[in-house]
């Protein structure tokens, strides 16, 4: 019978062969074709290769390429236009609170208008005596959503985006938990994003710290046992 040990040892080699194989077949395939080794560079590190992109890296090198992506500023000013003129649709049925407040149907496509809201802003959508909809209260959720699009698309800076999500993936919050995450969500996103390619120790504290996270874990209203 095999130990654990040696089940593992086995289990790591099977995965290292295959590796192995993949790697010198691929390297294969490119060595007579820099162009498609260029395009699996891009595809790797970007959301996709596209001949500008391409073009791009056959004008800089690789080397140049990857120090003005990681030299690129955290908050892209070319994607201001595209944000601008974006529109997200908004629906809900008319309603009443707890407070006998009510509030109207709306079915809109709106402007993108919350991404860089600062957080004493967003956290009014928390005011349970105003008489607005779960999807006016979760709106900012949604237009980070929106935005990452946008940004995966048209974004310069692919190799920020792409480590980005990446740490969203890794310090994942559900972001339509409830409105109190979904409100306070454009913050989170936009530290990820300052830190993506930075400290990771300035990242970890952004994280820790970040009102979506704390509620997400419940750490809003943890208390130490007497």
């Amino acid at each position: 019978m095999i130990n654990r040990r040696d089940f593992h040892k086995s289990l790591a080699a099977f995965a290292l062969s295959g590796f192995a194989l993949r790697h010198a077949t691929a390297t294969a395939a490119t060595a007579n074709d820099p162009a498609l080794a260029d395009r699996i560079f891009l595809n790797r590190l970007t959301y996709g290769a596209t001949p500008e992109t391409l073009k791009e890296l056959q004008t800089l090198g690789r080397e140049e390429w990857l120090n003005r992506q990681i030299d690129a500023p955290a908050k892209d000013t070319g994607l201001s236009g595209r944000f601008a003129t974006a529109e997200l649709w908004i629906e809900y049925d008319a309603g009443q609170n707890d407070n006998g407040q009510t509030w109207e149907a709306l079915a809109e496509n709106r402007p993108l208008g919350m991404l860089d809201s600062p957080p004493e802003e967003l956290v009014k959508l928390l005011d349970w005596d105003q008489p607005i909809s779960y999807e006016e209260r979760a709106r900012p959720f949604y237009e980070v959503v929106a935005a990452s699009y946008i940004r995966a698309a048209h974004a310069p800076a692919q190799l920020r985006e792409v480590m980005t999500q990446f740490w969203h993936n890794h310090f994942n919050v559900y972001g339509d938990k409830d409105e109190t995450v979904s409100a306070l969500f454009p913050p989170y996103d936009a530290g990820l994003r300052e830190h993506a390619l930075g400290n990771f120790r300035a990242l970890l504290g952004h994280v820790a710290k970040s009102p979506p996270m704390l509620h997400y874990l419940n750490n809003d209203n943890s208390a130490a046992s007497p």
